[in-house]
C-alpha cells in the first residue's frame, strides 16, 4: 500500500512475520537521497539509487503493533505502523 512521505512514496506490508525480513520500498525520491529508518530501538540509513528508488529488508524481533519512522531529515519524517505476528503462524495449517 503506497503512502506518501513528502515528495516520495513508501510501500510496506500490512503484516510482517517476526524474525523474517519485511521489504520496505521507497520510490519517487531524489537520486542518491539519504533515508533514515527508526524501528524497534534500531536505526538504519540508506541511499536511494540514481532513479530515486530504494528497497530494504527490516527484521522485527518481537510481535505486536510496531512503528517505523522514516525520515529524510529530522524535521521531515513520517511514522507508519505494521502488525508483526509470530513466524510459526505462516506454517500453521488452515
Amino acid at each position: 500500500m503506497p503512502l506518501s512521505l513528502s515528495a516520495f512514496e513508501v510501500e510496506l506490508p500490512k503484516i510482517a512475520l517476526a524474525n523474517v525480513a519485511a521489504e520496505i520500498k521507497i520510490s519517487n525520491a531524489n537520486p542518491l537521497e539519504k533515508i533514515d529508518f527508526y524501528y524497534e530501538n534500531q536505526y538504519r540509513s540508506e541511499l536511494t539509487n540514481k532513479s530515486g528508488h530504494l528497497s530494504i529488508d527490516l527484521i522485527f524481533n518481537e510481535t505486536g503493533q510496531k512503528n517505523i519512522r522514516i525520515a529524510r531529515t529530522s524535521s521531515d519524517a513520517s511514522e507508519y505502523s505494521i502488525s508483526v505476528i509470530p513466524g510459526w503462524i505462516s506454517i500453521a495449517p488452515p
